[in-house]
């Protein structure tokens, strides 16, 4: 088994490499048998901290469609295509705001079941990575233009589970994750145009993760997921997939 895990491991942090928004990471355990695939789309709302000299709330709102593979019995590797907006309150002063409309983004990232204790309890881990490949942009700021740029995101779960039924998964475990960005101020000073750069990153690095997911008037294949993470503050999200 972790002859199986390591390659897709391996697979995803080089992906990555090409690689802010922390999202729903779901269960350990596959949603599709065995060399078959899943298709799911979802929501996440990801409240937040981030910091450079001081401490600063970020809000996004995340839409989006996965796809995954189950390479092997209780392994899988996922991708995701969506969008998300940024939104980062009172950044500036009171009344000034960062606010961009919906951008594009992806996602890799792989789930497994590390050790079964009985058909009720295991623990596994879940691990993703995602960026945001177009700069959020706000014009209308005391500082002039404002970009937020190369937004990238790692999250990765040591997840335990309770399946008292085949349709129903409660699971659960800390998670660490981290979240950066450069933000970019486009300004005139005595009519020559200045830029600026600061580095900005999630405000901690440790957090929780709490969901369940459960099959949909009985019909095994169809699942709807819903997952609480707990960083700084409290974000929400879910899930509807289908295993072919």
């Amino acid at each position: 088994m972790k002859r199986c895990l390591l390659p897709a491991i391996l697979i995803v942090v080089a992906l990555a490499a090409t690689a802010h928004a922390v999202s729903l990471l779901g269960p350990a355990e596959p949603a599709a048998e065995p060399g078959k695939f899943s298709f799911g789309i979802g929501y996440f709302y990801y409240d937040d901290l981030l910091k450079n000299d001081g401490s600063f709330r970020f809000l996004q709102n995340q839409v989006y469609a996965e796809g995954s593979y189950v390479f092997s019995k209780g392994m899988e590797v996922f991708m995701r295509v969506g969008a998300a907006d940024a939104q980062m309150p009172d950044f500036f002063s009171p009344g000034f705001a960062f606010k961009d409309n919906m951008q594009p983004y992806s996602g890799i990232g792989a789930r497994g079941v590390f050790y079964t204790f009985n058909p009720q309890f295991d623990i596994g881990g879940s691990l993703y990575l995602d960026r945001v490949w177009s700069d959020y942009v706000e014009s209308v700021t005391p500082l002039g233009s404002v970009k937020m740029k190369a937004s990238w995101s790692a999250s990765f779960a040591v997840l335990g589970a309770w399946t008292p039924y085949k349709v129903f998964v409660l699971y659960g475990g800390p998670k660490v994750y981290y979240g950066a960005s450069r933000l970019t101020v486009d300004n005139q000073v005595n009519g020559v145009a200045v830029e600026s750069s600061r580095f900005i990153r999630t405000d901690s690095l440790v957090g929780g993760v709490l969901g369940t997911r459960f099959s949909v008037m009985g019909i095994e294949r169809l699942k709807m997921g819903l997952e609480i993470q707990f960083t700084e503050r409290v974000s929400v999200g879910g899930m509807a997939s289908y295993a072919f």
